[in-house]
């Protein structure tokens, strides 16, 4: 009977030894799965650029020292300070990536003991140790960790870049404006000094007044003022130009106008779609929503415990060697890293909250900049159409009506003033047309109009 019933506890014993191998394994493969989603794959949707004109003197000593918007955005692609040193990130997350895949060091450990009893015996111990992972997933999780550290590095890198190349588009076509306004002034102050010419010597044979030659002298002071303070700007913007592209000193830029089209096509241009493929704002957040994902899983299997296992080997005085091994773990009891986990929660959902901001910005700018960019092509249509030729046309009426003595110079003055700044104006609406689909590229993530350079012989 006594037989029987130790086979019966033998058999139990076995059952229950299964039964808890089965369950450790289970465990060990499946109890710490990440189960997050990889990351989309970036891929830009590419759409027809509309065409615009740049138009620019040539001067053959020149040429090889002008810069091109294109030249200025590879140099700065390889020379801004700013993006070389965030260029750094992907080389520490790929450090990141090997110290994870990386097995920790094994520990060894001696020891010895002794006696003052007069039969003392000198025994010498010595133990060699390896960490290992118990439960594997909780290696693998910290590998996903690491490697969604790189996608989120490259990510901000790609958003990085996107907003240098529209930030070089934006500085060179500001600093292009003020070339163009201060070449518009420059005319202006020779016309001033022409009239103020002819001023004086109608006023020495009696035919105008002090007045005349007072107004049209503090019209030309006006001119010289105001392309001091364009030079002023122009100075300012070239140094920001010269920061972005990370080259001293910045070469000459292109002297030229730009030639806004009447209307630009973007009727087939599929936005929603574009801007949820290739917005990089979007993608990153993409990739701190994944990354963040995997932390929360990474620190809700941190409190599962790790083990150590080795030999031991023990001799004393007399020769007598003894071998053994060895099992150490450590029990997860008062701290399941419930602080953490709380913590990385809540990472998480502002990770979410982000991206929906993300979305939800990106969808309404891009409804407002279409919106703008119609009201842009129709004020720069007003101009072409109707502003500059009834402001040409009124210069001439008046130098004509001078001619006959039906009018003062006055009139010439105030025909001038209007004329320079219906130009202005003109020439402030085609470049803020320009800056306008630079907002809609930043966006969009992708190019939506490309320069055609042509030049006119010098």
């Amino acid at each position: 009977m006594a037989k029987c019933n130790k086979i019966f506890v033998v058999n139990r014993m076995r059952l229950f030894l299964i039964v808890s191998l089965a369950f450790a394994m289970s465990i060990v493969f499946i109890g710490c799965s990440a189960h997050v989603e990889p990351l989309r794959k970036y891929e830009r949707l590419s759409c027809t650029p509309n065409p615009i004109k740049i138009i620019y003197d040539v001067d053959k000593d020149k040429t090889s020292e002008t810069l091109s918007l294109n030249d200025a955005m590879s140099v700065c692609m390889k020379k801004n300070h700013a993006l070389q040193i965030a260029r750094q990130d992907i080389a520490i997350a790929e450090g990141q990536i090997r110290q994870a895949k990386s097995f920790s060091n094994p520990e060894i450990e001696f020891g010895i003991s002794t006696s003052s009893a007069a039969n003392s015996v000198l025994n010498i111990t010595g133990s060699l140790l390896q960490p290992i992972s118990l439960f594997l997933p909780k290696r693998r999780v910290a590998i996903e960790v690491a490697e969604a550290s790189l996608d989120r590095a490259k990510a901000e890198i790609r958003r990085f870049e996107w907003e240098l190349t529209v930030e070089v588009k934006r500085t060179y076509f500001q600093t292009l404006l003020l070339q163009n306004e201060k070449i518009l002034f420059e005319q202006s102050m020779e016309d001033s000094k022409t009239l103020l010419t002819a001023t004086r010597r109608l006023k020495k044979g009696g035919e105008v007044s002090r007045i005349s030659e007072l107004l049209i002298q503090a019209d030309l002071i006006e001119a010289k003022a105001r392309l001091i303070e364009i030079e002023s700007l122009l100075t300012k913007k070239r140094s920001e130009l010269t920061m972005l592209i990370g080259e001293n000193p910045l070469p000459i830029l292109i002297d030229g106008r730009l030639e806004f089209p009447e209307s630009v096509d973007l009727e087939h241009v599929k936005f929603e779609q574009i801007y949820a493929t290739n917005n990089p704002e979007l993608y990153l957040r993409d990739a701190e929503v994944r990354l963040s994902k995997l932390e929360q899983v990474s620190v809700s299997n941190a409190w599962w415990p790790g083990a150590k296992v080795g030999v031991q080997a023990e001799r004393d005085a007399g020769g007598d060697r003894l071998f053994g091994g060895l099992f150490s773990m450590d029990l997860p009891i008062f701290n399941r890293n419930q602080g953490e986990i709380q913590s990385r929660n809540a990472l998480f959902s502002k990770a979410q909250m982000e991206r929906t901001r993300t979305d939800f910005i990106g969808r309404l700018a891009l409804n407002r900049l279409t919106i703008l960019l119609n009201q842009a092509l129709r004020l720069i249509s007003l101009y072409r159409n109707e502003g500059l030729p009834s402001a040409e046309e009124n210069t001439m009426l008046v130098r004509k009506a001078i001619e006959a003595g039906e009018t003062t110079t006055l009139e010439l003055i105030a025909a001038n003033q209007r004329a320079i700044s219906a130009k202005l104006a003109y020439l402030r609406a085609r470049f803020s047309g320009v800056d306008i689909l630079l907002d809609l590229e930043a966006v969009l993530g992708t190019q939506v109009f490309d320069l055609e350079m042509g030049h006119v012989a010098p």
